[in-house]
């Protein structure tokens, strides 16, 4: 009994149970009548009619709950929807991205792309902060993802690699304000509408994983 319910999916009920048991019941005090009446003719068929009159009775309950049951639907809240999208992308690069588990709307980037196409050793420092408040999504470009331990003067490339990737991907996305902002170690995309709905979400991932390829883009040309 204990497997039966545990094997119980999360579509079925505490109503299809209870309907199912009583239906067993009812079919097992039919064929109960049916014994007591000698099984002649006429109690055969009178029992055939009570079990299929309680089967119909009981697939009947279970269609009326299912088209009442709610749907498990994605999660269309936006939070709900960014983590799943997010977790499909995260399996998409393995293992380049990571989530920040101590800081809210924060990723983190592998600091050598090179675990993309071999299996080495790396730390991560951050890839982006996602502000749903405020609907700022800010980027950073390190100097080891791009030059490793190299003693050269990031700066110029640095610049270089924000100028490439910021205005594309502002002018690819509607969901984007075509402006942005360069900032000391990276650059701020901001929204150019409030973000509420699963589709929204959606649509904040698609420039997050557009911007991932650029940065492996970029760091392809370096």
């Amino acid at each position: 009994m204990k497997k039966l319910f545990a094997s119980l999916g999360d579509e079925d009920s505490i109503e299809k149970i209870v309907g199912g048991i009583f239906g067993i019941i009812a079919i097992i005090a039919a064929v109960v009548e049916m014994a007591l009446g000698g099984f002649d003719a006429a109690a055969v068929a009178g029992g055939v009619k009570d079990i299929a009159g309680t089967l119909v009775t009981i697939v009947m309950l279970v269609v009326a709950i299912n088209a009442l049951k709610p749907r498990k639907k994605p999660a269309e809240d936006f939070e709900g929807r960014f983590g799943e999208e997010m977790e499909r992308v995260i399996a998409k690069y393995d293992p380049l991205i990571r989530k920040d588990e101590t800081v809210k709307g924060r990723y983190n980037i592998a600091d050598d792309m090179a675990v993309l196409y071999e299996n080495k050793k790396c730390g991560y420092d951050r890839l982006f902060d996602f502000d749903y408040e405020k609907g700022e999504l800010t980027f950073f470009v390190h100097k080891k993802l791009f030059m490793g331990r190299s003693k050269d003067d990031f700066s110029d490339m640095q610049v270089s690699i924000i100028k490439d990737i910021a205005p594309k991907a502002a002018s690819t996305y509607d969901i984007l304000d075509k402006t942005y902002k360069q900032n000391r170690d990276g650059f701020t995309l901001t929204f150019s509408r409030e973000l509420c709905t699963g589709e929204d979400a959606s649509k904040v991932v698609d420039v997050i994983d557009k911007i991932i390829l650029l940065y492996i883009a970029e760091y392809k040309k370096a």
